[in-house]
């Protein structure tokens, strides 16, 4: 009966995943493979659902057949066919190397699909595609024109954040959609606005085009999306440096919240530029009264750009000069 099909497939999923038996029973990935073609909708499910269990290199072998799922007749097979290629992507990306040629041709295969299933007519069937693009990562980039247009669903907030998500784990791949994401940080939603900011920061050297909108979201009305931008600019590093005469002018905001994420992106993104503009950061530092100079210390002891002098004050170098300043501040 369907109900013993459907019992059976969901138990040699549990099984498999507790003992670790994928590699060891390739016939029980066959046994589930069929399962996918059962006449039962119910069954099917079951039977995509214990594919996505198995965090093996042998499930990677079951992407063609659930790529084929993902074309269904049922609503619930799709969806879960879907979230099973996902689980399985993240298998395949931690297994694999990072540029587009290491990728299983399945994996390839899979996200094209799964880039199809963005036109599904049922809200969870496309949120699970886009999720599972996003455990796909970088294997995914030809992904990128179409969860633009995600970015731009103003009827499914959902949608637009996971697409958002999505973007961040592609990465630099996803540039193209710089413009796209620093519009999307004007969303009315939080959440989508944080996930936007997060999103810019995994773009490195293809953040130019999104950085003012990047960096006026430390002025934004909410905590965490101004902590979002500040994490961003600091993980940007050094492709952030445009932003440090914006970040300049927030320092001395009317609002203590916009002053804390300015003051911290401003020092870690300063820090990244190296020694040569150490002698800014830290008179930047003393005139607005954030300078720690025991922790930039430590800094310059990394960079090794301290001197030796015991007196602050006796050398020209910035750390002595800074110093001195600093403590005729007090």
């Amino acid at each position: 009966s369907k109900g013993v099909r459907q019992a059976a497939a969901l138990s040699l999923g549990q099984l498999c995943w507790e003992n670790r038996l994928w590699a060891k029973e390739p016939r029980v990935l066959t046994g589930l493979l069929k399962c996918l073609s059962d006449p039962d909708a119910e069954v099917r499910v079951a039977a995509a659902s214990s594919i996505g269990q198995s965090g093996s290199s042998c499930a990677a072998s079951a992407l063609p057949s659930l790529a084929q799922s993902l074309m269904d007749e049922s609503e619930a097979v799709r969806e879960t066919a879907a979230k099973a290629i996902g689980k399985v992507g993240i298998y395949v990306t931690a297994h694999s190397g990072t540029s587009p040629a290491s990728a299983p041709a399945a994996c390839v295969e899979a996200a094209n699909v799964l880039i199809q299933v963005l036109q599904d007519e049922h809200i969870p069937v496309r949120k699970a595609a886009i999720a599972s693009l996003g455990q796909l990562s970088y294997h995914a980039e030809q992904a990128v024109p179409a969860l633009r247009k995600c970015l731009g669903d103003t009827d499914h907030k959902d949608l637009r954040l996971l697409a958002a998500e999505t973007m961040g784990r592609i990465g630099r791949r996803a540039g193209a959609a710089a413009l796209d994401l620093g519009m999307t940080l004007r969303d009315p939603d939080v959440e989508v606005r944080k996930a936007a900011a997060a999103a810019i920061g995994m773009l490195a050297e293809q953040c130019l085009r999104a950085l003012p909108s990047l960096t006026e979201r430390i002025k934004d009305e909410e905590e965490a999306v101004r902590k979002e931008a500040a994490i961003a600019l600091i993980r940007l590093g050094v492709h952030a440096e445009p932003a440090m005469p914006s970040l300049k002018e927030f320092l001395n905001d009317g609002n203590a919240g916009v002053r804390k994420y300015a003051v911290l992106a401003y020092q870690r993104i300063a820090e990244e530029l190296g020694p040569e503009r150490l002698q800014e950061v830290l008179e930047t530092g003393v005139k607005y009264g954030f300078l720690d100079r025991y922790k930039f210390g430590s800094r310059q002891k990394k960079a090794q750009f301290r001197c030796d002098v015991p007196k602050p004050g006796k050398c020209g170098c910035a750390t002595c000069v800074a110093a001195f300043a600093h403590e005729k501040t007090k």
